[in-house]
């Protein structure tokens, strides 16, 4: 998946971890206009992963958004292509992972 902002500036490692301890993810008063924009960029990638996925699914709601990641103690696990000639980068996928509460009928 391609995204107008730059994946690799974004995403430093090939697997990266997300969860509510994101240092992006945690709201702070004296963060940097930069770190903003940052953080604005990765809301949108989790956002657009887990609308993505809903689709793929035929689901009529996502089920990975970025008030999930901070509202539980979910992780979600972002894989990005590290050697994508794309000058932005792509992401190839991810894997949201914990403990969830389920009902059976």
């Amino acid at each position: 998946m391609e995204f107008s902002f730059n994946i690799n500036t974004l995403l430093k490692d090939e697997i990266t971890l997300i969860d509510k301890n994101h240092d992006l993810l945690r709201y702070s008063f004296t963060r940097q206009p930069k770190e903003n924009s940052q953080r604005d960029e990765l809301k949108e990638l989790i956002n657009r992963l887990g609308r993505s996925s809903a689709q793929a699914q035929g689901l009529n709601s996502a089920v990975t958004t970025v008030e999930q990641l901070l509202l539980s103690e979910q992780r979600c696990y972002i894989l990005k292509d590290a050697n994508c000639t794309r000058p932005n980068g792509s992401v190839i996928g991810f894997l949201k992972v914990g403990s969830k509460k389920t009902f059976l009928h």
